[in-house]
């Protein structure tokens, strides 16, 4: 079976899907600075990478805006390390590279995304700095950028993935999280996620597609196709983007995932509840006192 090195493999991402790539007989070299093990550190990654059929790069600064980190922090660790692994990857004749990139780079996170139509599809313009982007928005675009410039040395897929979790769609998302228990320098705006949602079953198909993929450089949102049945998407999408063209029906996911579908050959498994009479069921959710105390969309 396919060997991989995993970089952030104690983070989030890697601990919700390496058991998944455990189970299913992948070997897995973890690399992670929890471990002792530094993304700078060329030598010692190389030697990590003997034998390694893929890369799946998922080491960095994790969310916007984090208090503990500044821009040139963010640079460093996701630009100048996304650089240093994929470089030692080539040099190692490594396959296959899978870039864990984010939704930010279209804006999400602070309210500074300005759609063409719903479902937000990978030819969605990103903005700038001058725009709003946040600068961890702005390094995943950037190492995106970079990573194209390589596909006639090594075979590259970004996935754009968001709202990754085991659980339905957090109900902050709807009015905005609370500065994130104050970690963060600004607080989210309402539906910072665009009510996008992840399973860990189905980022692993994804990057399971992605490894055995035949093409050389490819960008593809991933989410599930629907979220939690407690969301009202159509209701928020007016409320908030009334001029927009809207193509999406019920409570699918503002995430468009028709690329990976066609080109990738991804299919969700339908992992959040989703019913032909939905809003009786979301007229009773509303009802329920403890939905009162958060507030309804």
């Amino acid at each position: 079976m396919k060997k991989i090195l995993f970089t952030g493999s104690a983070g989030k991402v890697g601990r919700l899907i390496i058991p998944f790539l455990i189970g299913n007989g992948y070997e897995i070299e973890y690399y992670d600075k929890l471990e002792g093990r530094d993304i700078f550190n060329s030598k010692d990654l190389e030697k990590k990478l003997k034998n390694c059929y893929a890369v799946i790069h998922s080491a960095a600064i994790p969310h916007p805006d984090l208090k503990a980190f500044n821009d040139q922090d963010y640079w460093r660790i996701n630009y100048e390390g996304s650089v240093s692994v994929v470089q030692s990857a080539i040099k190692k004749k490594v396959k296959k590279f899978i870039f864990f990139s984010s939704g930010s780079v279209y804006g999400f996170w602070g309210g500074k995304c300005k759609p063409d139509k719903f479902p937000i599809d990978e030819k969605q313009k990103v903005p700038s700095l001058k725009q709003g982007q946040t600068f961890y928005g702005h390094t995943k675009i950037e190492v995106e950028k970079y990573l194209k410039t390589l596909k006639n040395k090594i075979d590259i897929t970004v996935l754009r993935i968001e709202g990754i979790d085991k659980g339905h769609t957090r109900l902050e998302w709807i009015n905005g999280f609370n500065d994130m228990n104050s970690l963060c320098k600004t607080p989210s705006k309402p539906a910072f996620h665009f009510f996008t949602r992840l399973s860990p079953e189905n980022l692993y198909q994804a990057v399971i597609l992605s490894l055995f993929s035949k093409y050389k450089f490819e960008i593809f949102n991933i989410s599930n196709e629907y979220v939690h049945w407690s969301i009202d998407c159509q209701r928020w999408i007016k409320k908030n983007y009334p001029r927009v063209k809207n193509l999406t029906k019920g409570n699918e996911s503002l995430f468009c995932i028709k690329k990976a579908k066609k080109i990738l050959g991804y299919k969700p498994y339908p992992i959040d509840d989703h019913f032909l009479h939905r809003e009786k069921i979301e007229d009773y959710y509303y009802a329920q006192s403890y939905f009162g105390k958060i507030g309804k969309p």
